[in-house]
C-alpha cells in the first residue's frame, strides 16, 4: 500500500496519469493541500496539487489527454475560466480552457471521453453536441470540436467509451 494521498474532501470521480502527473476530476473543493474546484493536476509522486487549476463550476466525471490537452466531461456550464457546455478542452500547462468548444446539451452531462488520433469520443446523457444532433454517443475533431459523420446513435445513457483498433467499444443502459 502506497501512502499516497492526497485527500479530496469529495467525491473524486476521473483519474488520469499523464507523465508525472494525475489529473483528477469529481465534486471536491480541496485536494493536494489546496484548495481546487472540482478538476486538478497532482504530483504523481507526493499527491501535493499543482499550480494548474481550471476551476469548474460541476461536477467532472471524465478525463482524458492528448497532445498537451487535457480533455474534461461532466455536469458543468464553466471551466478554466470560459462558459463550457459539459465537455471541454484545457491546455495542460495553463489549465485555460482553449478554443474547443462542442457544447453538448440535451441532457444532463458528458460521461465518458477517449481520445484516437485527431478525434474526440464523447459518450453521456446529450442530444446534440459539437453542432449537430447526436443520441448519447458521438465523434469529435480534435481541432474543432464539430461533430464528425460518425453517428452510431445509442438509445440511451453512454457511461464508458474505449478506443482499440480502429474499434470504439462503448458501455452503458442503452
Amino acid at each position: 500500500m502506497s501512502a499516497w494521498n492526497p485527500g479530496a474532501n469529495d467525491q473524486v470521480a476521473a483519474l488520469l496519469v499523464s507523465g508525472g502527473t494525475v489529473y483528477v476530476g469529481g465534486t471536491f473543493n480541496t485536494i493536494g493541500g489546496q484548495t481546487r474546484s472540482r478538476i486538478a493536476a497532482l504530483d504523481a509522486v507526493t499527491g501535493s496539487a499543482t499550480a494548474w487549476n481550471p476551476t469548474c463550476n460541476g461536477m467532472v466525471s471524465t478525463l482524458a489527454v492528448s497532445e498537451g490537452t487535457v480533455y474534461a466531461g461532466g455536469g458543468f456550464s464553466m471551466i478554466g475560466g470560459q462558459s463550457r457546455n459539459q465537455i471541454a478542452a484545457l491546455d495542460a500547462a495553463t489549465g485555460t480552457a482553449t478554443a474547443w468548444n462542442p457544447n453538448a446539451f440535451g441532457g444532463a452531462a458528458v460521461n465518458a471521453l477517449a481520445v484516437s488520433g485527431g478525434t474526440v469520443y464523447a459518450g453521456g446523457q446529450f442530444t446534440f453536441i459539437g453542432g449537430q444532433p447526436r443520441s448519447f454517443i458521438a465523434a469529435l475533431d480534435a481541432a474543432t470540436g464539430t461533430a464528425t459523420a460518425w453517428n452510431p446513435s445509442a438509445s440511451n445513457t453512454v457511461s464508458a467509451l474505449l478506443v482499440s483498433g480502429g474499434i470504439v467499444y462503448a458501455g452503458g443502459q442503452f
